[in-house]
């Protein structure tokens, strides 16, 4: 305490007055500043502290030059940069609140999703009758599955995958219309999903999004889509094919060569023509390959995978060869050629031959805009300047690497059956290159809304296009003078609803059987051939119809059974008329 004390005690120091004009410090005043350099020192401290704790906004840096096809595809960006690009460039700055981001990356799923449900609605509410191809494979779904291959050798043109599918699908669920169309409506529907995915990883998010738009309401995929037949499996391979490339040459793992090589199998089991993009794609393999090594960047995991490719597609086509042998024997055995019945795709009344300017012209609307009245196709070729110059415009635009990939996908099939055709007329229509219409699409969207167009400008261009998209599909679906929309359901309906035990119904031609034997179960039937070589019955109500009466072999085969009934005792009571369907009822 003592001590404690002794070193309290002070003794006072007397003030010694500063002379005027002194500087002379004295110790108060040090000690003064002293305390007011401490307290400056801590709120710099504090404030540097307070500048750590929020860092300072990262400056723009200069936008990503396009890739080159020596690169493409480009590497893949960060998840978030991915799902944050509008197509714009205009990603989120800066940290993003959790919850925030995760609704940037289920947003464009669940614009995806509504999508895709109205495409499901649109394709089962808008269903029309059923085909006569379409008749002609549920027939075939019927037989054991070694006759049904059996039949697919000697009377069918396609291989036999999606035979097999529906071979399945009318076990399981019957042939319904509905049913039967099922794995067609599930195809188109899934091609919305497989777009904007492609879009995506193409281009940017915009161009996905707007892609998925189109393929909802694009007429030729609403109408493939509704058709039990393979070609809306077709589309949907075609763009999985080139989504499993793209990750091939983006990422190179076991995984995506696996998915490629079991896609391109499985489109070539769908469609013959399938050989021809994948050839392009092998094309862009090979370019691909060169770019790399020229660069001096490694491509022997690249080369080694494209081979066993193609030693896996080389083993998967040597069963399918010896079908497509004997199918090609047959036919030409039977000369009925490529095709048996005509397509509700190929035009019936167009002039001149199928390679034509016209036809050129016609597949590439129906590609995009869909079927229509020949009035409608022939006002829209009239404008083929117009559209010549605008291709021509499109042209000279630049494009990026995935652009021309794209491109290369949707014009190459479409050159190589245009050379076919000169030799094979009836090979240059639209559903044997109807993989090509994905490609279209994407093309579409990135026209419309992809690259550095401005927001607005690229809602307006896609609201154009997709108004014309919905308006060609209406008119496609609604109009009644679409000469490829034959409504045989409402007329063997009403046929079977009003005949009697006794009754008889005469068909011409003969390949609407399946069709007939469809509608009107348990009614006689018969075809007018049959009936004219061995007689017409004597009795009960016969019910002559026809159909495909353009073609002047039919019409006069039909003209000659209406005489031969009017010569007997039957007498006319009424006849019907259906979209392209004609009926004559006699008593």
């Amino acid at each position: 305490m003592a001590a404690r004390e002794r070193r309290t005690r002070t003794t006072p120091i007397p003030a010694v007055p500063r002379p005027p004009g002194s500087t002379e410090a004295t110790p108060l005043d040090e000690g003064r500043s002293s305390t007011s350099q401490d307290t400056a020192a801590r709120m710099m401290a504090v404030v540097q502290a307070m500048r750590a704790r929020t860092p300072a906004p990262p400056r723009p840096g200069p936008a990503p030059a396009p890739p080159r096809l020596s690169q493409w595809p480009p590497p893949l960006r960060p998840q978030a940069e991915s799902e944050g690009d509008d197509g714009d460039g205009a990603a989120a700055a800066g940290p993003e609140r959790p919850y925030a981001s995760g609704w940037r990356q289920r947003r464009p799923w669940l614009i995806v999703g509504a999508m895709i449900v109205i495409g499901l609605a649109i394709r089962v509410v808008l269903m029309r009758s059923i085909w006569v191809d379409e008749a002609i494979s549920i027939h075939q779904a019927h037989m054991s599955l070694g006759g049904m291959l059996d039949n697919l050798r000697a009377t069918d043109r396609h291989p036999p995958l999606y035979y097999l599918i529906l071979w399945l699908t009318v076990r399981v669920f019957g042939d319904g219309e509905l049913a039967v169309r099922g794995p067609s409506i599930l195809a188109s529907a899934a091609l919305i999903p497989v777009l904007f995915v492609l879009g995506r990883e193409l281009f940017d998010r915009r161009t996905g999004l707007v892609a998925a738009g189109f393929a909802t309401v694009a007429p030729l995929v609403v109408w493939y889509g509704q058709e039990a037949r393979m070609y809306a499996l077709f589309m949907l391979l075609g763009a999985l094919a080139l989504w499993a490339q793209v990750r091939v040459l983006r990422d190179g793992r076991t995984r995506f060569w696996v998915a490629y090589a079991g896609i391109t199998i499985a489109l070539l089991y769908t469609h013959y023509f399938a050989v021809i993009p994948i050839a392009i794609q092998q094309l862009v393999f090979a370019v691909a390959a060169w770019k790399r090594a020229k660069a001096g960047m490694p491509v022997r995991s690249l080369l080694v995978g494209t081979w066993l490719t193609w030693l896996a597609l080389l083993i998967a086509a040597a069963p399918l060869a010896s079908f497509a042998a004997e199918q090609y024997g047959h036919s030409q055995a039977a000369g009925m050629g490529f095709g048996g019945a005509p397509s509700a795709a190929a035009p019936l009344s167009i002039p001149g031959s199928s390679a034509s300017l016209y036809a050129i012209l016609s597949n590439f609307v129906w590609a995009i805009w869909g079927y229509h009245a020949n009035s409608t196709m022939l006002r829209i070729a009239a404008l083929w300047p117009l559209l010549m110059l605008l291709s021509l415009a499109l042209m000279g635009q630049r494009r990026s690497a995935s652009a021309r990939v794209v491109l290369a996908l949707a014009l190459g099939p479409v050159a190589a059956l245009l050379l076919i055709g000169l030799y094979k007329r009836d090979l240059f229509e639209i559903r044997y290159f109807i993989a090509t219409v994905p490609m279209m699409m994407l093309l579409l969207a990135r026209a419309a809304a992809g690259g550095p167009r401005r927001r607005l400008p690229a809602i307006v261009a896609t609201a154009a296009l997709g108004l014309t998209l919905v308006a060609g599909l209406a008119d496609q679906q609604l109009n009644p003078n679409n000469p490829r929309d034959f409504d045989f359901r409402g007329a063997l309906e009403q046929i079977r609803s009003e005949a009697r035990p006794g009754d008889t119904v005469l068909y011409a031609p003969d390949y609407l059987r399946d069709v007939v034997g469809y509608y009107s179960p348990g009614v006689r039937t018969e075809p007018l051939s049959d009936a004219q070589a061995h007689g017409l019955p004597g009795k009960g109500h016969i019910f002559l119809m026809g159909s495909f009466l353009d073609d002047p072999g039919i019409a006069a085969q039909v003209g000659s059974g209406k005489y031969a009934l009017d010569q007997r005792p039957h007498r006319l009571i009424r006849t019907i008329n259906r979209k392209r369907i004609h009926i004559w009822e006699y008593s």
